[in-house]
């Protein structure tokens, strides 16, 4: 009787712990469904560990494009997409972005969901992803993402 008290116990305190070192993410809070968070490809070639993360601060975009549509990243882990309308640029999406494991890049806001990035190449001028595929895709490679640092408007 005493080991089985002394098992049910250490198994609450065993929950109890466990529950107390969940920290939600930003989606989780907010209930949001991730959409595009996936583990990494296993067998894609990891972005050097060296990797300066702090390159990643700035406007992004795909080559020609940095006057229609930009990917912004401030250096409080904050994450925007932005899009000219007009003279004007508008937000469409906002949240919050971080690195997991080296050198994968998550964003996720209120209303986008999450997007998982697996970095490949950071300089202060490129950024070279993949978007590793999920579930529902019916394809099973990677997408490419290839932006260029934008100047400041």
């Amino acid at each position: 009787m005493i080991k089985s008290i002394f098992h049910t116990a250490s198994c609450c305190l065993v929950l109890i712990a466990s529950q107390l070192s969940f920290v939600p993410t930003y989606a989780q809070i907010r209930n949001v469904p991730p959409t595009r968070n996936v583990p990494p490809n296993p067998t894609s070639t990891p972005a050097p560990s060296r990797m300066n993360r702090t390159l990643i601060v700035g406007e992004w975009s795909e080559p020609g494009k940095c006057e229609q549509t930009r990917y912004v990243y401030t250096a409080n882990n904050r994450y925007m997409l932005m899009e000219k309308q007009g003279i004007t640029w508008k937000t469409l999406y906002k949240g919050i972005y971080t690195f997991n494991q080296g050198n994968i890049l998550i964003a996720e806001g209120s209303n986008m969901g999450a997007t998982t990035l697996e970095v490949k190449r950071l300089t202060s001028s490129t950024l070279q992803a993949e978007i590793p595929p999920t579930a529902e895709d019916n394809n099973s490679k990677p997408e490419p993402i290839n932006h260029v640092k934008c100047p400041r408007p």
